[in-house]
């Protein structure tokens, strides 16, 4: 670290990423390193941890500090034994963030006012809310303020660059998230299957864009294949040269691909693109893929992006795509009934 200490600490979550690599081989190491910036909050202060994360739970009774915890879970058994001991804890109840602090409970914002959570869907930037307010009155910032903020920040290229950015003309949606592990791509799977419906049961087709940084373990990658390939109507592979990180360009389209057959696809049906923007032109373009049908249906596109974000963000304004972070805007992608 680069402090001996702090007055708030925030850990939100623990996923299978940055494995295998400096020593660090299993979840509970990787919540051992990154609970230090927990262990050095001062007595003072307040640590702010997810309940919701069975890893995350045993920090607060390594701290010197105060414990928050938050969830999405305003009834689970850990929230309410919290509170009855005179923790305070911020919870998603009946569509809004709360504060619970003994028997006082206190709304501070509805999530659907908050853009970044697309009047709710996304799940898991409704966890990121209840995280930041957690951490922000942990600092001494006031609820009007907390709810001003959470209602100011939009999904938009420039406040969240590479995280959930969309871009809608007509019946086309493009999502632009650099979910680069399967936990990322599963959360942005839910939020987009909370918009469109599920597989087989919606009026949209998804197709998606992967890809995965060379430094991770081959079942890491594996994993994002076979995931795409279960949730996805189509699927198509973009290399992510900048970070092949020692592993040859074969062999991390051969693991994406393995994955691609575990999830039910074949992968020879699957095209490889070697820029991020070459991904998308194609899908949007090319006869036989689903995004580039024009039949009236509607059609989301998910892109894995990160090295080439303001290629793809000026490539759709030239082509006519609308920025968009308000769910009212996206009235035609939800399912029919249900």
């Amino acid at each position: 670290l680069a402090y001996e200490s702090n007055e708030a600490s925030v850990l939100t979550n623990i996923s299978a990423d940055h494995l295998d690599l400096q020593g660090l081989h299993t979840l509970p190491e990787l919540a051992e390193v990154k609970s230090v910036i927990c262990r050095v909050t001062r007595p003072s202060g307040t640590v702010v941890l997810n309940a919701d994360d069975a890893l995350l739970v045993p920090i607060a009774r390594r701290v010197r500090a105060a414990v928050t915890f938050f969830s999405l879970n305003p009834r689970s058994a850990r929230i309410r034994s919290h509170v009855a001991r005179g923790g305070n804890a911020f919870v998603l109840d009946d569509g809004w963030i709360v504060e619970l602090a003994g028997s006082k409970r206190r709304r501070i914002v509805a999530t659907a006012e908050l853009p970044a959570t697309l009047g709710g869907l996304a799940k898991h930037n409704v966890a990121n809310a209840l995280a930041a307010a957690a951490g922000a009155r942990a600092i001494g910032l006031s609820y009007r303020a907390i709810a001003d903020g959470l209602r100011g920040f939009r999904n938009t290229a420039d406040l969240m660059p590479g995280r959930l950015n969309l871009y809608r003309k007509d019946d086309r949606l493009v999502v632009v998230d650099y979910a680069h592990n399967e936990a990322g791509l599963a959360a942005l799977f839910d939020t987009i299957e909370g918009l469109v419906g599920k597989r087989d049961k919606r009026r949209a087709t998804v197709s998606v864009i992967i890809g995965a940084a060379g430094d991770r373990p081959d079942d890491a990658m594996r994993a994002v294949g076979q995931l795409a390939a279960r949730r996805a109507d189509d699927v198509a592979i973009k290399e992510d040269l900048p970070f092949l990180r020692g592993r040859t360009r074969a062999s991390a389209i051969g693991e994406l691909r393995e994955g691609i057959r575990a999830g039910g696809t074949n992968p020879t049906s699957v095209p490889v693109y070697e820029l991020e923007l070459d991904g998308l032109v194609g899908e949007l373009t090319t006869p036989g893929r689903l995004a580039a049908t024009d039949d009236g249906t509607p059609r989301v596109v998910m892109l894995m992006c990160h090295a080439e974000r303001d290629a793809v963000a000026s490539f759709l304004a030239d082509e006519g795509f609308v920025e968009v972070h308000d769910i009212r805007a996206l009235e035609g992608f939800r399912p029919k009934s249900g």
